[in-house]
């Protein structure tokens, strides 16, 4: 009798777990498109409707022309009298793909773009990581006569840029605002690529360390 009970509760436990797996498939296959499209616009963050003085386009050791070309139509369209371009500079004095002073070569292509020189910096910065928080410290030790920023980065890291910024910059006195520049990875096609599920992943991993440091 007491062998008849439990493999009556065996049964039954697998069955309770069969049929929990297969409602998770079954919501997946039905609601898993809009659950995953919204996994990545949670990521995003409305983009500023009122200029700001400066604009924060953070670089790594070097700058892509996608990102500094969408920065200037950001620029052009008054959101911005000056833009700030950081780049991650282990020594202070980079040298990317043989090319000594990286600084001096995007301040070129910058003025051949008929940016007028006094609108734009270009910052080295020496830092760790977490990159983005140490990197918005180094700003806030260095603009201290500014009363709005804006925060520019992609669709995907957008949120975790603005959240870092404004808790540092806020303390200061300083309203800060984000844009977020379209990429081929988009919220409604993000799961399709192989870099999408990298960068989702990996932005909940590092906003979920930011909110247990205090970053955030």
């Amino acid at each position: 009798m007491q062998w008849f009970e439990y493999r009556s509760r065996k049964v039954l436990k697998l069955r309770y777990k069969a049929a929990i797996f297969g409602l998770f498939v079954f919501s997946i296959l039905i609601f898993g498109k809009s659950i995953l499209t919204l996994m990545a616009a949670r990521l995003d963050v409305a983009d500023a409707e009122t200029p700001c003085e400066v604009m924060v386009v953070q670089g790594g050791p070097s700058l892509a022309e996608y990102v500094v070309m969408q920065a200037i139509k950001v620029y052009e369209k008054g959101l911005a009298r000056h833009i700030i371009f950081v780049l991650h500079a282990y020594d202070l004095k980079p040298t990317i793909f043989g090319v000594s002073h990286y600084e001096r070569f995007v301040a070129t292509a910058l003025d051949s773009l008929g940016i007028p020189r006094q609108d734009y910096s270009i910052m080295l910065v020496r830092l760790s990581d977490p990159y983005t928080y140490n990197t918005a410290k180094a700003l806030a030790d260095s603009l201290t006569d500014i009363k709005s920023l804006l925060v520019f980065s992609d669709n995907f890291h957008i949120r975790r840029s603005y959240l870092v910024y404004k808790k540092i910059f806020n303390a200061k006195g300083v309203e800060v605002r984000a844009w977020s520049m379209p990429i081929y990875l988009r919220a409604d096609n993000w799961w399709r690529y192989a870099n999408g599920w990298r960068r989702v992943v990996d932005e909940y991993i590092k906003l979920t360390f930011y909110r247990i440091k205090g970053y955030i």
